[in-house]
């Protein structure tokens, strides 16, 4: 069961050029259909009775006529509001889903205690090494200066098969902070992998995009840990037409 209650962003909701682009009503379902996307299961998703709903079905949940609904999901669809899976033959929010998995990562490292990155593993009730077992500071610093570097340059090779998969957008794209936030992604436990696999799915689902401001910066792709938006689970070729299903 959902929380009664859900995170709203103003802020996000008035910058997002996708549905800035598209007219009131458009956006006024786009807040309906959240609030049932926030009840759904899985969350984000907008299944009704374990299924995706028509536009008929649409219709009917908002309260409007079908000529009406169908004309703004047609608005939400070519600006690419939301995103469609073959899995559940449905709609689906990606800042949802994203904030969905994240909130479980957090909730599961919680209950291990914290970030398994960070924590630290107390042996309560042994008594302490004795200081002669415990090697000097100075005898590790050398190794861990190699093993170190040679991390870092395996990540940089990462970067730069993402970045050389990442989609030309029209404005700027600044290499170098991107650069930083792949690294510290990958420390906070990303796979550097999932971000390449999800950067070549971004760049297959955005095809019409590409060379225009609607593909975003790198680096704020990366921030928004996007790559959860396009998992193992997308297709890397469209397979599904959401007109057909929706419209």
């Amino acid at each position: 069961m959902s929380d009664p209650w859900m995170k709203w962003y103003p802020s996000d909701w008035r910058s997002d050029p996708r549905l800035r682009m598209c007219s009131l009503s458009a956006r006024g379902l786009w807040i309906e259909l959240i609030g049932y996307m926030h009840e759904a299961e899985p969350y984000g998703y907008l299944i009704i009775n374990d299924m995706g709903p028509d536009i008929d079905d649409v219709a009917a949940l908002v309260g409007r006529p079908v000529a009406e609904v169908r004309k703004a999901m047609a608005e939400l669809e070519k600006r690419g509001v939301y995103s469609a899976s073959p899995e559940w033959s449905a709609i689906y929010s990606r800042r949802m889903v994203r904030d969905k998995a994240k909130a479980d990562k957090d909730r599961q490292n919680g209950k291990g205690g914290g970030n398994p990155k960070l924590r630290l593993v107390v042996n309560e009730g042994v008594n302490p090494p004795d200081k002669a077992q415990i090697p000097e500071a100075r005898d590790q610093i050398p190794e861990k200066k190699t093993r170190t570097a040679k991390v870092a340059v395996a990540h940089d090779e990462k970067f730069e098969e993402a970045w050389q998969a990442y989609p030309r957008r029209d404005g700027g794209n600044p290499k170098a902070p991107a650069a930083k936030r792949f690294l510290s992604a990958v420390k906070a436990g990303a796979e550097p992998q999932m971000i390449i696999d999800g950067v070549k799915r971004f760049a297959v689902a955005e095809v019409r995009n590409i060379g225009t401001p609607f593909i975003p910066q790198m680096v704020k792709w990366l921030n928004d840990q996007r790559w959860l938006d396009y998992g193992p689970n997308m297709p890397t070729t469209p397979q599904f037409d959401v007109r057909k299903h929706l419209i």
